[in-house]
C-alpha cells in the first residue's frame, strides 16, 4: 500500500515555518566555503547578476536564443539571481559578504595565474626562436 499523499489544506506547516526553514537551509549551505563558491558561481555564471541583459554582438546567448527573445531570456535569469541574492542577504548577511569577498579573491588569483601562464608561454616561445635562429 502506497503512503497517503497529504493535500495542501492538510499541511500543518505554516507559511512562516516554511519561510524560516528555507532561510535556515540557505544559511546552512553558506556556512561552508564550497557552498559559498557554488552559490557564487550560480549567481555569476548561471544568472549573470552583474551583467547587462543586453548582450554584446558576439555573445553566446545570441547563438542560443532567438533574436526576439534574448533580452527576456537574460532578464529572467538575472531576476532569479537577484531574488536568490536578496534571500541570501536576509538569511545570512555575513556569509553572503564573505562569499563575495572570496569570489573576488578567487577571480584575482585566477587572473594572475593566467597572466603567469601567458608570460611563461611567451618566454618559452622566445627561447625556442632564439635556439632556432
Amino acid at each position: 500500500m502506497s503512503p497517503r499523499v497529504r493535500l495542501p489544506e492538510e499541511d500543518p506547516v505554516t507559511p512562516e515555518e516554511k519561510r524560516r526553514r528555507w532561510l535556515s537551509d540557505l544559511a546552512s549551505v553558506m556556512k561552508t566555503r564550497e557552498g559559498r563558491r557554488a552559490i557564487y558561481t550560480i549567481l555569476g555564471e548561471g544568472c549573470r547578476v552583474e551583467e547587462s541583459v543586453i548582450p554584446g554582438p558576439f555573445s553566446e546567448v545570441r547563438k542560443l536564443v532567438p533574436e526576439e527573445g534574448w533580452v527576456y531570456y537574460l532578464a529572467g535569469k538575472r531576476d532569479v539571481g537577484n531574488w536568490l541574492r536578496s534571500e541570501l542577504l536576509e538569511a545570512c548577511p555575513e556569509d553572503t559578504q564573505r562569499m563575495h569577498q572570496e569570489g573576488q579573491e578567487q577571480m584575482l588569483t585566477d587572473l594572475l595565474e593566467a597572466r603567469r601562464r601567458r608570460k611563461g608561454a611567451s618566454q618559452r616561445d622566445e627561447g625556442e626562436r632564439d635556439a632556432n635562429a
